[in-house]
């Protein structure tokens, strides 16, 4: 799969009036992805998903949240979390630094680096970027089992 800038097509999420969303940030340091992945966990549970279905969007929410940390020159990273009914929308904006988009790597036996966009566009259902005025913004979108209603 190869990422695309918006969605294919109608954004899934539209109109979907039992949507939930959160917003948070995480300052850019090595324990940003750790606390980016308990919030993403505890808001999870907290909107009824079950902890064992938090995993994989944890891991991708900390590659997303790495990513950003290296590659970019931020004071700060902005994290948006948005469920419905069978899908989960991660997004990770920085404050820029690189040209381009986010490229998904050959992976090299060798190279411990490289991974990341690997991982999230091998669990991920699509995912893409988009340059925003002050930096980039890259998404995903995960299926999730149905959350408890509110």
């Amino acid at each position: 799969m190869t990422p695309t800038q918006a969605f294919p097509g109608p954004d899934p999420r539209a109109d979907d009036p039992a949507a939930r969303h959160a917003d948070f940030e995480v300052a850019p340091d090595k324990a940003s992805a750790a606390q980016a992945r308990g919030r993403l966990r505890r808001q999870l549970v907290c909107w009824g998903v079950e902890a064992t279905a938090c995993e994989e969007p944890a891991l991708v929410l900390s590659e997303l949240v790495t990513n950003a940390l290296l590659h970019s020159r931020s004071h700060v990273i902005r994290c948006r979390l948005e469920l419905t009914d069978s899908l989960l929308y991660l997004a990770v904006t920085d404050q820029g630094g690189t040209a381009g988009h986010p490229p998904v790597l050959q992976l090299d036996a060798d190279n411990e680096e490289g991974r990341g966009l690997f991982l999230v566009d091998a669990l991920a259902k699509t995912w893409g970027h988009i340059r925003e005025d002050q930096g980039l913004r890259v998404w995903a979108l995960l299926p999730i089992g149905r959350p408890a209603p509110a």
